[in-house]
């Protein structure tokens, strides 16, 4: 059955090793999980058709243990690079060519993360600057927390050029807008009160205009 499914535990050793030297996620057949079940399975029913006294049992009993800690690394390699790979994602909103490489079982736990990370974005990392604003300046916050009357007194909003200093991943304003990702030296036009959090921050600064 074991050999039947492509599955033995040499070829195990090595997708584990080949996982732990490269940093991208490899590509594997997507009945892998499905087909490593299959191989314990197989295994657990030899050892269960042998007599407590024959020594093949104590073999298959060893080689038990050393799958499922080859399959535990395994996995646990993945997950970290399935983890990097959802922070990637949204921080360039683009296709990575690793997500090729997911598993079925992979992808459903990488569009999770996705999309966890996406609202962690969007509910807290602008409140997080607001709220840093309002203890530097002493002001009410801004972004989120601006209240409509002053959006609808204004109907032409004012901008300011900023250029970025660093990586900052796509975030939402006060007017439900969304803004970036941007990139290093990036430039744009900002509303004041959303730039200055972003210079407070060190992570961008004015532009002349």
């Amino acid at each position: 059955m074991g050999e039947d499914l492509n599955i033995t535990f040499e070829r195990l050793y090595e997708l584990q090793r080949l996982e732990k030297e490269r940093s991208q996620l490899q590509q594997l057949p997507h009945t892998f999980f499905v087909d490593v079940v299959s191989y314990l399975t197989a295994k657990k029913m030899a050892l269960a058709s042998l007599s407590v006294v024959d020594d093949e049992r104590e073999r298959i009993i060893v080689q038990l243990k050393n799958i499922r800690r080859i399959i535990t690394q395994l996995y646990e390699r993945r997950q970290r690079k399935i983890i990097l790979m959802a922070q990637n994602k949204v921080s360039t909103q683009t296709k990575l060519p690793e997500m090729d490489a997911l598993l079925p079982e992979e992808e459903s736990f990488f569009k999770e993360l996705v999309s966890v990370l996406e609202r962690n974005n969007k509910e807290v990392l602008l409140r997080l600057l607001g709220t840093h604003q309002q203890e530097t300046e002493n002001q009410q916050p801004v972004a989120l927390e601006q209240s409509p009357a002053v959006e609808q007194a204004s109907p032409e909003k004012e901008t300011r050029i900023v250029r970025f200093l660093g990586n900052v991943p796509q975030f939402f304003g006060a007017d439900l807008e969304s803004y970036g990702p941007f990139e290093e030296e990036d430039t744009a036009s900002l509303p004041p009160d959303l730039a200055e959090i972003l210079i407070s921050k060190s992570q961008a600064e004015w532009v002349e205009k």
